[in-house]
């Protein structure tokens, strides 16, 4: 009986197949140069001998010259010493007329073109000599972005689409950089960040740290270095090395961490998502419909989120001298203090749906005064936009009166169009945002508000899904750029936070977010919601939401466990729409009728440690919600504020 044979599967063969069409893409182009560079060398073009006289008649360099030969050409070391000479021997025979003319290039065609050669070699040359010196010098891998820039500094742009758009001239200079790195073997790369110590505070710490850890271990006098760590031995990475002083001037140490997996919200239903992102919708189109009449709903959303001094960028351009030094040399780091990896401060981001009024909304930093100094702050205010506000505190964290002080600065900036648009804010569930003095800010300024279960702002709150990542990124690709046009190159606070108002101008300021509450549900109707929110939440189809106000089961969804829920304060913006002078809006006891399993009843002892039998008592019938007036367009829901009421005890004391 024949041996069985292993069938492959169809996406084996096709992943064979792709690679190799790639190995085939691959060889077809090494030929093409080798072709290229065997016409060059044994045919000299006319235009590349021109433009080797003009090259020498303005730079004067025989080694530049030498390297623009054999970038155009491929030849030989000593052909291209012979033709160098030659080229020389040329330019002392040549009279002063003819040297003028070679060095402007502007007498024929044939000289332009041999001209925008040699501007072009020379433009390149100049860009891959830039990616060295901060590779080797300064460890910093510039990225696609910072190279884009350089580009319009050095007049290298596509000049052809001039009059093209922005988006078309942006993909001819990715092009452009692709065919860049190619030619200039530049690939794309990072380096490590080290901490770098004085070699007396590393000798310092590693006798500490042996007398407390048996895990450390002395190496025997013959062997070189000090002390080392090795947690696990089959795992290598996670190993920290102090390195002697003595065979290494530049001491530092490396922990190096393995991945790290963790659950998020493990034990999370996805029916809990789905009743939370009802309530949340039910919530936010109630709020629309009690927006005054003549108004138009601004729907805003605000979040904090951390900012650090430094953040790894990702892979940028890596030199082949960049590459053989760290490979095989004494290797190529980021010299960065420990402080500005762990440092950094809180920024207060907010977004709104209009474009006009995003540019006058206020972006708040909170930094700790650890960190800036008094100096810092006076320094670096000045140079800071309008919009952007710095707050030097004593820590960088927000609390409850700082919370209500950004409320009652947005509040501020909305001053110039209260009469035209309604605020209605958004924010995630932090017990920071659901104080009562907040909400009780938010009602003095008119600002409608309602609240995003924390554990669903992954994909219903709008800053964390469409903003924070684009921000984050930017406020890297500039803080690369001020930290590679510094003198010193060094990270900073000053410098972190001028990146990061470069940052919000670009991404923040200059569109608009209207798409991000539309397709998240939020701009008082679920009719554009994106395919992205439905495969996040298993939907098939859209959901029909409707415009009352959310149940009592619905609200306690909405807020943290183990939160009084101030109910006054959070309809109060509601209740004063609604409130009139002669009191025509009854005071509304209760939201609704709750399931009784939503309801989650203490049952602790109060006063007295003598209990009696638990005897529940029901409470009073609820009086049918009002009829909403057909006359009155701007509320059409049940007029009347709402109050909760507390519920009844089950364990009462005993009537005997």
């Amino acid at each position: 009986m024949p041996p069985k044979r292993n069938v492959a599967s169809l996406s084996d063969l096709q992943e064979t197949s792709a690679h190799i069409d790639r190995d085939i893409a691959s060889l077809r182009t090494e030929l093409r140069n080798l072709k290229r560079r065997e016409a060059y060398t044994h045919h000299i073009p006319k235009m590349v001998d021109t433009a080797a006289k003009i090259h020498w008649c303005r730079h004067h360099q025989q080694d530049h010259l030498i390297k623009f030969l054999r970038f155009k050409t491929g030849a030989d070391t000593k052909d291209l010493e012979r033709w160098a000479a030659a080229v020389c021997s040329w330019f002392t025979h040549a009279s002063p007329e003819q040297r003028a003319d070679m060095a402007a290039a502007v007498k024929d065609p044939p000289l332009r073109r041999a001209a925008a050669e040699v501007d072009k070699y020379c433009n390149e040359h100049a860009l891959h000599e830039w990616v060295v010196d901060l590779n080797v010098n300064l460890g910093v891998s510039p990225a696609t972005g910072v190279l884009l820039s350089q580009l319009d500094k050095r007049g290298m742009a596509n000049s052809s689409n001039k009059f093209a758009g922005q988006r078309r001239k942006y993909r001819c200079s990715l092009q452009f950089l692709r065919r860049w790195r190619r030619r200039w073997s530049i690939k794309l790369g990072k380096f490590d960040t080290l901490d770098f110590q004085q070699p007396k505070e590393l000798q310092q710490k590693a006798p500490a740290a042996h007398s407390l850890d048996p895990a450390w271990s002395h190496r025997s006098e013959g062997e070189r270095g000090g002390w080392e760590l090795t947690r696990g031995q089959p795992c290598q990475q996670n190993t920290v090395h102090f390195l002697d002083p003595v065979s290494v001037p530049h001491s530092c140490f490396l922990l190096k961490m393995g991945p790290q997996k963790r659950t998020l919200f493990f034990g999370f239903g996805q029916q809990n998502v789905l009743d939370q992102t009802s309530a949340v919708w039910r919530w936010s189109n109630s709020l629309h419909k009690c927006v005054p009449t003549g108004k138009v709903p601004l729907h805003i959303n605000l979040d904090e989120s951390s900012i650090k001094l430094f953040t790894e960028t990702g892979r940028g351009c890596v030199s082949a001298a960049a590459r053989l030094k760290k490979y095989k040399g004494s290797g190529v780091h980021r010299k960065i203090l420990k402080g500005h990896t762990r440092g950094g401060y809180s920024y207060v981001g907010l977004i709104c749906d209009n474009e006009h009024v995003q540019k006058h909304l206020p972006h708040i930093v909170v930094v700790n005064e650890h960190m800036c100094s008094v100096e810092c702050y006076n320094r670096v205010t000045p140079q800071l936009p309008g919009y952007m506000k710095l707050w030097r505190k004593k820590s960088g964290w927000l609390n409850i009166p700082l919370m209500c002080e950004v409320i009652n600065t947005l509040g501020e900036s909305l001053l110039p169009y209260r009469e035209t648009y309604q605020p209605i804010l958004c924010l995630d569930a932090c017990k920071v945002h659901l104080n009562a003095k907040v909400w009780r800010t938010a009602t003095k300024w008119n600002i409608l508000m309602f609240c995003i279960p924390a554990k669903i702002t992954y994909c219903l709150q709008p800053l964390d899904v469409y903003v924070f990542a684009l921000l984050k990124a930017a406020q890297r690709q500039h803080s690369q750029a001020r930290c590679i046009a510094s003198a010193s190159g060094e990270v900073s606070l000053e410098l972190s936070l001028l990146s990061l108002s470069d940052a919000i101008a670009a991404v923040m300021n200059g569109r608009s977010w209207a798409h991000a509450f539309e397709h998240l549900g939020l701009g008082g109707s679920q009719t554009c919601l994106s395919g992205g929110l439905l495969k996040q939440l298993q939907l098939n189809n859209v959901p029909i939401v409707d415009s009352l106000f959310p149940t009592l089961g619905e609200l306690v969804a909405c807020f943290p466990k183990r939160l009084a829920i101030p109910i006054d304060d959070v309809f109060g913006c509601v209740a004063k729409f609604k409130r009139s002078p002669a009191g025509d809006f009854p005071v509304v006891e209760a939201i609704a009728v709750v399931a009784e399993s939503s309801v989650s009843v203490w049952h602790g002892r109060t006063r007295s440690t003598s209990t009696a039998a638990a005897v529940l008592i029901p409470p009073p019938p609820l009086p049918p919600p009002a009829e909403p007036d057909a006359s009155e367009s701007s509320c059409p829901v049940p007029l009347g504020v709402v109050r909760l009421r507390r519920l009844p005890s089950t364990r009462m004391h005993s009537q005997g």
